[in-house]
């Protein structure tokens, strides 16, 4: 195949077809089989679509490539679903290690009833200015990390690990 058919219109037919071909099915149940314990079922068979998405995207005919150079379409039809796979792992580990999901919580009520959690409000007050900041920002004020990094003039990795002190250092204050 040469690169020019590479990154082509995938219409719904085509998707279709691949979906239902049995060498695909095979893939994305052996490789799902491994992750099944991990990942919810939704979220391994919504993965299990964008990988084969970006798998055909680099295909002009499944048909064709299956036929011709199965290891070509098969082999990228697995990693896709690998690092698929992989990148939900990543992001609920992350969330659940740093406790982001829980000062995110946290965070969101002192918004949201800043009367009733007196407590969680003035740790929030004890931060330090530009850590209240960051989470201002991201919580209060709805900015993803692109945003709050360019408003910021700093790159995305300084404004996620700003955020990412700032959760940990409100959590020490709010346990102490």
């Amino acid at each position: 195949m040469n690169m020019d058919n590479a990154n082509h219109n995938i219409t719904d037919d085509i998707f279709d077809k691949a979906l239902h071909s049995k060498k695909v099915k095979a893939i994305i149940k052996r490789v799902s089989a491994i992750y099944r314990f991990y990942i919810p079922y939704q979220e391994l068979k919504q993965r299990s679509y964008i990988a084969l998405f970006l798998s055909l995207k680099n295909f002009q005919d499944i048909e064709t490539a299956q036929h011709s150079q199965p290891y070509k379409f098969s082999t990228s039809l697995f990693y896709h679903l690998k690092w698929q796979f992989k990148q939900y792992l990543r992001e609920k580990e992350r969330f659940e290690k740093g406790g982001m999901q829980f000062v995110g919580q946290l965070t969101n009520i002192i918004y949201d009833y800043p009367r009733e959690m007196g407590h969680i409000n003035d740790c929030l007050q004890s931060l330090d200015n530009n850590h209240r900041k960051v989470l201002d920002a991201y919580y209060k004020g709805g900015y993803t990390l692109k945003e709050i990094a360019q408003r910021n003039n700093y790159s995305i990795t300084t404004a996620f690990h700003k955020l990412q002190t700032a959760h940990n250092e409100l959590r020490e204050i709010y346990i102490s």
